[in-house]
Parts: structure tokens; sequence; C-alpha cells
């Protein structure tokens, strides 16, 4: 279980990089515009955050059943 906890951590800590990185983008696009770049950007960063959201509730859940089997 522990094992499989810290792999859903890498991946939730992968993906706030990932969106952290999209941010850095949509901000320099604020010296170099390019709409068709943004508007790309943006609906990745969107979808992105969906996915964090996601794993954040998958995490989430994992660590209260952890906690409840821990219980017993």
């Amino acid at each position: 279980m522990e094992a499989m906890l810290r792999k859903l951590e890498d991946i939730q800590n992968t993906q706030n990089s990932l969106m952290d990185k999209m941010g850095h983008v949509i901000t320099d696009m604020f010296s170099a515009p390019d709409e068709k770049l943004e508007k790309a950007i943006n609906e990745a960063h969107e979808k992105a955050s969906e996915t964090a959201d996601a794993i954040n509730a998958m995490l989430t859940d994992y660590q209260e059943r952890i906690a409840e089997s821990e219980k017993k």
C-alpha cells in the first residue's frame, strides 16, 4: 500500500510541476504574444487542472482507505 501511495504522490507532484511550467509559458506570452499558442496552452492548462483534481481525489480516497484499514 505504501509503495502505491508513493507512486500516486509522485504522479501528483509531476502533474503539479507540469501545470507550473505551463503557467510560466502563459506568463512569458505577455512579452511574446502568440494567439494560437495562447489558446492551445490555456486549453492544455485547463485539462491539466482537471487531471490534477482527479489525481488529488484519487490520492485522498486512497489515503482514507489506508487509514481505515490501519484502524482494523
